[in-house]
């Protein structure tokens, strides 16, 4: 991962690089976790507010580890140099921003659910402090990023990282209806329908802008055909996944949660399936995609 960081190897370093996929991975299972047992423990909603706290501590421990390690990182670069830039030519190290967008939409569920105002305060402050931490770090790795990409080119074999913008950008879309939802179940915050139809617009257009422009970009590349349906191995190729899935789910709250919530259209009405026309072709390819990969790097040998 050092090399996608734009960072010279060196002892210490090599130790950071180890813990980089950690935090992401216990933020994923704590949520994990937490849909499993909604959806197979009978009776687990009943003792929904007592695991509301457990949850909170969880993902408020997973983000502070996190941001011990990116003030490690950040602290060192800023004090003795060494960023190479010219190797910083992929965002493939927005990777561990998934980190902090993962927690603070873990943290978004308890104050949205919530019916206790502490429980629920907390999870909305904590979700909206981790949403900064996402965004911030996030313009500054996407902005070195892109300027290496621009005077380099980019990272050939990493080049579908820049699809991974895609379900931070889903994340950081969920987090803020669900603190919009818990400001108004439990504080009476008044917050018209057409609220969330504009933000939902705003992460969707963002969403189709970097998935256009990397399916731009690898296919000029020649991407697919050497590392999808090529003999090309790569497990970074599995990221060509989660980006499908994400804008699918993102485009699920815009329909619902939003356009019909809003009265722009009705629900099951014509309108209402053409909209899910797309997502249900990008869900398509995305399945498509995924058994490519299955039968290419999964199989014996």
């Amino acid at each position: 991962m050092s090399e996608y960081l734009g960072f010279r190897k060196t002892p210490a370093f090599e130790q950071l690089k180890a813990s980089n996929a950690e935090p992401l991975t216990y933020a994923m299972t704590i949520n994990v976790m937490f849909i499993l047992g909604g959806l197979f423990v009978p009776g687990l909603w009943s003792l929904v507010e007592y695991l509301f706290p457990i949850a909170l501590a969880a993902f408020l421990a997973v983000g502070l580890y996190a941001g011990y390690i990116f003030l490690l990182f950040f602290a060192r670069v800023i004090a003795y140099g060494n960023f190479d830039c010219e190797r910083n030519n992929s965002p493939s190290q927005i990777l561990s921003i998934f980190t902090f967008s993962m927690v603070a939409v873990g943290m978004s569920a308890s104050g949205a659910t919530s019916h206790n105002p502490v429980s629920s305060g907390i999870g909305i402050i904590l979700a909206v402090y981790f949403t900064a931490m996402a965004d911030t770090l996030g313009i500054i790795k996407i902005v070195l990023g892109f300027r290496s990409m621009l005077a380099n080119g980019i990272n050939y074999e990493t080049s579908v990282s820049l699809w991974i913008v895609i379900p931070i950008l889903t994340l950081i879309g969920i987090t803020n209806y669900r603190v919009s939802m818990g400001l108004s179940h439990n504080f009476h915050a008044a917050i018209h329908p057409w609220f969330h139809v504009i933000v939902f617009t705003m992460f969707l257009s963002l969403q189709v802008l970097f998935g256009l422009l990397s399916y731009r970009v690898m296919k000029q590349l020649g991407y697919f055909r050497d590392f999808i349906s090529g003999e090309k191995k790569s497990v970074v190729t599995y990221a060509a996944i989660c980006p499908g899935v994400a804008f699918v789910v993102l485009g699920n709250f815009f329909i619902n949660n939003g356009l019909v919530n809003a009265a722009v259209t009705g629900k099951f009405s014509m309108t209402y399936f053409l909209l899910y026309a797309p997502l249900i072709l990008v869900q398509f390819q995305t399945n498509i995609v995924m058994l490519k990969l299955n039968r290419k790097l999964l199989r014996e040998g």
